[in-house]
């Protein structure tokens, strides 16, 4: 792998200075990204505010046909009753199975690096970047 790498001419200064122009393209996609889906939420209620108001269920435009539709979304009242509940019932597949990485940092660091039944871990790489001081 290392000759691989030694045989790639390119310096490493530029490949670094090329990593920092693709973040600042990719902070102002994700700026942009951010925008359009604040537009676009604001138009799909306003949509639906219209329809409501003139009391119609479809509508359509030049591309699209448009049919607002509700669902519920379940969110914690009380964390600790529901998990207790879900337990006790077999009901655990209601949950969706994410660790909390700090969450299990801060376990291991408390019992001498040892991990709790069950998990293990694997290592990801990333690429500390932080802007140069002029």
């Amino acid at each position: 792998m290392l000759n691989e790498v030694l045989q790639d001419d390119t310096p490493l200064g530029t490949m670094i200075d090329k990593l920092s122009d693709l973040r600042v393209q990719k902070a102002g996609l994700t700026s942009q990204m951010n925008q359009l889906n604040e537009e676009i939420e604001d138009l799909e209620y306003r949509i639906r505010d219209t329809m409501n108001a003139i009391g119609i269920d479809k509508a359509s435009g030049k591309d699209i046909n448009v049919t607002p539709k509700t669902e519920d979304y379940p969110t914690f009242e009380d964390s600790e009753e529901f998990l207790d509940w879900a337990s006790s019932t077999g009901n655990l597949h209601m949950l969706q199975k994410r660790l909390s990485a700090p969450a299990v940092r801060e376990y291991l660091s408390l019992h001498d690096g040892e991990l709790p039944p069950g998990l293990k871990t694997f290592e990801k790489f990333t690429l500390s970047v932080t802007k140069r001081r002029s």
